[in-house]
């Protein structure tokens, strides 16, 4: 199968942040243009560690009633060579945790279109609305949109958006430290295996993908049925 030599890749979490997209992970843009996609918005339906980094950035269809309450998601399409789409790729897990999928987008200073390719949830079951991203991972957001200079009203829009705070009492502290004692060693095991089991286009095999699955799903019951009734929630949830 042949791939073509370069794409627009929209960016629109953390890898708005120069120094996350361009320094960390290495990957050199040929070009790049600030965006937005009206039939989608951003949301936070990308799993993860409850107590530390709930949720990461995905993206979900903004339907005509969503119009008053969410704004099309911003961002920016940088053009990237094959191999840095596939490093971008291998970044972001290899593939358990997002899918590629294309979709238009509009060229603000133009208003043209512009075909791009991003990621999004893999999976978007029930249990993954409504948890909220760490101040961490939410702040790279807000600073990658100021670097990228989008549009105010977006940058505003970000700030209003919901993040995970960690609790002060005695009871939620130690919970945290039971069930990152109980699941970190997994999320290492997991990190570990992807890296060894990715192919040459920075994908892991349907089967890992299962584990994964089966894995995030067992963690997050976990914390709903158990953890949160004990030691209180872990995911921004009230």
């Amino acid at each position: 199968m042949e791939f073509p030599p370069s794409r627009w890749y929209f960016a629109y979490g953390s890898n708005l942040c120069s120094s996350v997209f361009l320094q960390s992970r290495g990957i050199r843009s040929l070009d790049s243009k600030i965006v937005r996609i009206d039939k989608l918005r951003l949301c936070f339906n990308v799993l993860f560690l409850p107590y530390s980094e709930p949720a990461m950035a995905g993206l979900q269809s903004r339907t005509e009633e969503d119009c008053m309450l969410y704004m099309p998601v911003h961002g920016v399409a940088y053009l990237l060579r094959d191999q840095d789409f596939v490093k971008l790729v291998i970044s972001e897990g290899a593939g358990v945790a997002y899918k590629v999928i294309q979709v238009n987008a509009v060229v603000l200073t133009s208003g043209t279109n512009l075909m791009v390719t991003t990621l999004v949830a893999r999976r978007d079951y029930a249990f993954q609305q409504d948890r909220y991203p760490s101040q961490r991972y939410m702040n790279l957001i807000k600073r990658g949109a100021r670097e990228q200079h989008l549009p105010q009203m977006y940058t505003e829009y970000l700030q209003r958006l919901p993040v995970f705070k960690p609790r002060d009492s005695g009871r939620w502290k130690a919970g945290r430290w039971l069930f990152h004692r109980l699941w970190r060693p997994v999320t290492w095991v997991v990190e570990k295996g992807t890296r060894k089991l990715k192919h040459d286009r920075g994908h892991v095999p349907g089967c890992w993908l299962l584990i994964f699955d089966l894995l995030l799903c067992f963690m997050w019951i976990q914390h709903d049925a158990f953890f949160s009734p004990i030691f209180g929630r872990g995911d921004g949830r009230s």
